[in-house]
């Protein structure tokens, strides 16, 4: 349903946006038109798409967070504060195969 109304609602929005603040009415949704497909049709459209949302929303969220680590990561690489090759030797230095967490019991 909501590909559906994307494009009404984007044009009504785009009408709107002239003004510094939109208000939207029920003038404005009574002139626009929208044709529904079939219940089998959005059914099974929506069976596939919903995932689709829900990698999307993952996506964009890993990608804030990715960008607050490049946000706070770069201005210390830049000034020399971190440097790339003392982060590869800490790394190289722990022990991750203990630090990482298994589902199997120790034998």
């Amino acid at each position: 349903m909501r590909e559906v109304l994307k494009r009404p609602l984007a044009q009504v929005d785009n009408e709107k946006s002239a003004t510094t603040v939109i208000h939207l009415n029920k003038a404005d949704l009574a002139r626009k038109t929208v044709c529904l497909p079939l219940r089998a049709a959005l059914a099974t459209f929506e069976a596939y798409a919903e995932p689709l949302y829900g990698v999307r929303v993952l996506l964009a969220e890993e990608n804030r967070t990715l960008s607050a680590i490049r946000d706070a990561l770069l201005p210390r690489l830049m000034s020399g504060e971190l440097r790339v090759a003392d982060i590869e030797h800490d790394i190289e230095s722990m022990d991750l195969d203990s630090s990482v967490p298994t589902d199997k019991e120790p034998s």
